[in-house]
């Protein structure tokens, strides 16, 4: 499948009238930049993916901070019209789940990079879920991003110390996601025109299918990428690929080998959390240092699970979000299907949790796509043979019939050595 072109086009973004909260500053002169991702990910099967938006009935959590509400932070927005039916209650969950592995991306590119980890500081609830706000504004708004801008700005959505990404129900932009960046700043300090708000990260409904359209817009809005950054290609973007904000013609396969949509792939356009001396991040706006980025927190392997059967990656069939989808082996093509988040004893792909059918314990059972419910069936830990084992039932993940096939499924069986049990998860 070939990549479709990205277009950019980089507009000032009115900053609209004062209201009782905090306003951003008129100097900040931040940047509307309109990405249209039809097919973003060519990134080939991405675009076969199935994900049901109203399958997460018990969405991940994000990281917690104080009191959910105080400070610097993130806010989620649906925005619907006049005359159309609010699908939030269907919505919810995956914008919900979407953001806690937008979450993800900042731990793993931690990770990489060494230093402090970093998660993304949401708006969220006592569950610390992340919280939606339902925004109804007049039909004819959704089609242009600036009036959705302006009708948010007008019901209070405008203050200093939020960035806000937004979800707007169809229009004529299904297709296109843009984020506000704060102009050409790219002082490295606090005073940074990114380290502040009101700035906007929107997405129209096509583009609700997955986690890395949600990191792409946000990170625009937090300073991603400067035209005087290393790889930057223009428009807020880079052509170092497998990096999350990387498009476009010029693209190269500069990080080859690691998984898509990473945040900052080579670690020297716009985060690293450990930038050595003569790093362009040293000496230039890092968004490591946002202030609406937690600095802390819970550090955990996010990545590819590999069997050593034929190397193939650990897989959630066709990319389904719905309980009960499939697990099984694929060749490994580093996209979303086959991102998992080792957090604890659990591994999550797609917001939810690889699970033991039924909770059973029989050799045969089938592992499965579940909600993330902290049973035992959702338990797993490691040997030192490289085994994958439930603890519940004694026994381990394998691959069926020892197939190195694509498309071979996996389920619970005694614990040996085989190839087709032993794994390498993400570090």
């Amino acid at each position: 499948m070939l990549r479709s072109k990205i277009r950019a086009a980089v507009m000032t973004l009115l900053t609209g009238a004062a209201l009782a909260i905090p306003t951003v500053t008129a100097d900040a002169d931040p940047t509307l930049l309109v990405d249209n991702h039809r097919d973003q990910r060519d990134r080939g099967a991405q675009a076969d993916m199935r994900v049901d938006l109203g399958s997460y009935a018990s969405p991940r959590p994000v990281a917690c901070d104080g009191n959910g509400t105080s400070g610097k932070r993130v806010q989620l927005v649906y925005v619907y019209g006049e005359g159309q039916t609010s699908r939030l209650p269907q919505v919810r969950g995956a914008f919900q789940s979407q953001a806690a592995e937008t979450d993800d991306a900042f731990v793993e590119a931690s990770r990489r990079f060494g230093g402090q980890v970093r998660h993304v500081r949401w708006v969220h609830d006592s569950s610390c879920r992340a919280t939606v706000e339902e925004v109804k504004i007049p039909l004819a708004s959704l089609n242009d991003w600036y009036k959705v801008n302006n009708e948010l700005r007008a019901r209070g959505h405008n203050r200093a110390d939020r960035k806000y990404v937004v979800w707007g129900e169809a229009n004529s932009n299904g297709d296109t996601g843009c984020g506000a960046i704060g102009g050409n700043d790219d002082r490295p300090g606090p005073e940074n025109n990114n380290n502040t708000g009101p700035h906007y990260a929107q997405l129209g409904p096509n583009c609700w299918v997955g986690w890395d359209f949600v990191g792409h817009e946000f990170l625009h809005t937090v300073g991603a990428v400067h035209g005087s950054a290393p790889h930057a290609a223009g428009g807020g973007h880079c052509y170092d690929d497998e990096d999350i904000m990387c498009y476009g013609p010029e693209i190269q396969k500069i990080c080859k080998g690691q998984h898509a949509f990473m945040i900052d792939c080579n670690g020297d356009d716009y985060f690293n959390t450990n930038p050595q001396p003569g790093n362009y991040l040293s000496n230039h706006w890092n968004i490591a240092n946002s202030e609406f980025l937690i600095r802390g927190g819970a550090s955990y392997g996010v990545g590819e699970v590999v069997t050593a059967l034929a190397n193939k990656c650990l897989d959630v069939q066709n990319g389904r979000t719905n309980n009960g989808t499939v697990i099984q082996i694929r060749g490994c093509d580093t996209l979303n299907s086959q991102r998992w988040a080792r957090i604890g004893n659990t591994l999550t792909a797609l917001g939810k949790c690889l699970d033991v059918a039924g909770s059973g314990t029989a050799n045969g059972t089938a592992i499965q796509l579940w909600d993330c419910n902290g049973t035992g069936a959702q338990l797993w830990e490691t040997t030192s043979n490289g085994n994958l084992r439930n603890p519940q039932s004694g026994r381990c993940v394998d691959v069926r019939s020892s197939d190195p096939n694509d498309g071979t499924p996996v389920h619970l069986w005694d614990c040996h050595t085989g190839d087709n049990q032993r794994w390498r998860l993400p570090a």
